[in-house]
């Protein structure tokens, strides 16, 4: 469980470089820029291991897709729409939330640390998307399902945690030591809390 409390300095100025790439990546969306730069930052920041995301038939359509999305876009259409346009034959829940929270900040993210942290700590009923389920009927349950499945779960957390004294205790501790990110979104404030400091 993360103690806020124990923040070393080190995690803090890893958040405050994380900060200052994200900053970056709202401000230029916001006025439109779509270049090689942004791209970059972009990858380096959430994609940083994904090698296919460099290659130009995955990078092209992510992007184009970025900027031709609708706030209130459904996750699931848009985690369809990257399987049929990357080729990487895979259903890409981690930077379909990436690419939404970009267009939209008040949608939360979705990848490994997150997974972890809350389906440990905060007993979040996530399901292993790779691991082979079935319903109480005995049938398949399909790699979509799960994703929607944990996208609604993640929800229901957020909507439960910003308003619990936890949760505006992590949101007060962030203003404070990042005042001249207070502006970004409560639910982005959580996400980096919980990147940088669960230890996942």
């Amino acid at each position: 469980m993360i103690n806020l409390a124990n923040v070393s300095e080190k995690q803090k100025m890893e958040m405050q470089i994380g900060l200052l790439q994200y900053d970056y990546i709202q401000t230029r969306f916001t006025f439109g820029v779509d270049d090689e730069d942004f791209r970059d930052v972009f990858t380096n920041f959430y994609l940083s291991s994904q090698g296919r995301m460099r290659l130009p038939e995955n990078r092209n359509p992510f992007f184009e897709k970025m900027f031709d999305c609708d706030s209130n876009q459904d996750l699931i259409q848009l985690v369809k729409y990257l399987y049929e346009h990357l080729a990487v034959d895979m259903y890409e829940f981690s930077f379909a939330t990436k690419l939404l929270h970009t267009v939209n900040t008040q949608s939360p993210i979705y990848d490994s640390k997150v997974f972890k942290y809350l389906k440990k700590e905060e007993r979040v009923d996530f399901w292993d998307i790779q691991v082979p389920k079935k319903d109480r009927y005995g049938n398949e349950v399909s790699k979509l399902e799960k994703i929607s499945h944990n996208w609604e779960m993640l929800n229901d957390w957020y909507s439960s945690f910003l308003p619990s004294t936890r949760g505006i205790s992590w949101i007060n501790w962030f203003d404070t030591n990042f005042p001249l990110y207070a502006h970004i979104s409560n639910i982005k404030k959580i996400d980096f809390i919980i990147f940088s400091c669960s230890g996942y």
